[in-house]
């Protein structure tokens, strides 16, 4: 979600937030089955007086839902077109407000994707792993095949920069093809083209000063919630009343996330690998799926 909040200010787009979907271990909830980012995140503008953002991000990045977006590009304006089918514009509709990860479901998420993806002006094959995505702000009004004949020293330093950034990824260019695309649909819920990596990891801006103005917008404003904030500062507080203020540690020991053998180590070992971080009789509060 930060690559695509990063992306979105950067380039001047507007930000079009998904349906509400069932997530990973909360689907079974029964009160709230569906989800969408505005139940995580902080939104509405503001700053705290030392100039940290108190609230979201939406006073910088436009968001508007899928709902909005279809009412307003598709239906009114018709910039793009509907389904044809009756059976696949029935499925893409209903699951405009909430749709589910299921293809024999009435709100498939998977119908209103590949329609998105059919009717896009642009749909990158980008992926976290393989790709890093170059913001080069002089290069985005050039043609891909379009390169410095002999660049100066300061473009030397930026490629040497970019090389050692990507590593043994490929690289990608923010170029005019991309921006010059007025709708861009990535498909990152597919296996092939996941995003599943930090913003700071797979987006490289040439320009340093642009780059740490877009950290600080994640840092400062793509946030949890209020609510999460708070029901945190509550365990925070126990933690702390229970050290007599000497302070805690936590983990994240994450054993039904992934799925292989040899994540699943004992407690024992945990111990073992970790007891030359810990002070002796510090409280340790663990996290666990």
């Amino acid at each position: 979600f930060e690559i695509m909040v990063v992306f979105a200010a950067a380039t001047g787009r507007t930000l079009i937030l998904p349906p509400d979907h069932p997530l990973y271990l909360l689907r079974k909830d029964k009160i709230a089955k569906h989800r969408g980012l505005q139940n995580f995140f902080q939104y509405g503008g503001g700053h705290h007086a030392n100039g940290r953002g108190n609230g979201g991000f939406d006073d910088i990045v436009d968001t508007i839902t899928m709902d909005e977006f279809f009412q307003k590009e598709i239906v009114e304006k018709k910039s793009y077109p509907l389904p044809t089918d009756g059976t696949n514009l029935t499925k893409v509709m209903n699951s405009l407000h909430k749709c589910d990860y299921r293809l024999k479901s009435e709100k498939s998420c998977i119908y209103l994707f590949d329609h998105l993806a059919n009717i896009a002006d642009y749909v990158p094959n980008w992926m976290g792993e393989r790709n890093c995505l170059i913001m080069d702000d002089e290069q985005w009004f050039r043609d891909k095949n379009v390169s410095e004949s002999t660049p100066s020293l300061q473009r030397q330093l930026q490629r040497k920069k970019m090389r050692q950034f990507c590593d043994k990824r490929i690289p990608i260019y923010y170029d005019r093809e991309v921006h010059n695309a007025r709708f861009i649909h990535f498909r990152s819920h597919l296996k092939d083209t996941r995003l599943l990596v930090h913003f700071y990891a797979f987006l490289h801006f040439t320009n340093e000063r642009i780059s740490n103005y877009h950290k600080r917008l994640v840092r400062d404003r793509v946030r949890y919630a209020d609510e999460i904030f708070c029901a945190g500062g509550k365990i925070v507080k126990a933690l702390l009343r229970e050290s007599n203020n000497a302070g805690y540690s936590s983990m994240h020991i994450r054993r039904g996330d992934f799925q292989w053998p040899k994540m699943r180590i004992s407690a024992e070992e945990w111990v073992e690998n970790t007891r030359h971080i810990f002070q002796p009789g510090e409280i340790i509060y663990i996290a666990t799926d």
